[in-house]
């Protein structure tokens, strides 16, 4: 799937509201990066220090939680996959952040609290 960074959101629209017309009655998909599970549990892996593991949704907790199995399902199919082409989208509006300059950079301090937070359990609605 694609995912884009909120630096990178922020950053390309602050571009297009300050060149309104260059971008007027344009439709722009933004994405700044390719990424699989695989890729995340890599990335997350190597920050942390450890393995992190990715682990989908049970089938269980999809037949509990009906927005939870409509998201998969949408994720399962390619409809949220993304057809941005992110090379275009550098050319226009620079460099893109991966996850991995994220985790080490703006995404370090969250993360690093995400790790070190006491455990928890969430409740979805």
């Amino acid at each position: 799937m694609q995912m884009i960074a909120l630096h990178d959101l922020g950053r390309i629209n602050a571009q297009i509201l300050c060149q309104p017309d260059l971008h007027v009655g344009r439709v722009i998909e933004l994405s700044g990066q390719d990424i699989t599970s695989k890729d995340l549990q890599d990335a997350f892996s190597r920050a942390a220090g450890h393995p992190i593991h990715y682990q989908r949704f049970s089938e269980e907790l999809l037949s509990e939680n009906n927005f939870l199995k409509r998201l998969t399902a949408l994720v399962d199919n390619g409809v949220v996959a993304g057809i941005a082409d992110i090379a275009a989208l550098e050319r226009e509006f620079g460099p893109m952040l991966r996850v991995e300059q994220w985790l080490s950079g703006p995404g370090k301090t969250l993360f690093e609290n995400a790790l070190s937070a006491e455990p928890s359990s969430i409740g979805l609605r």
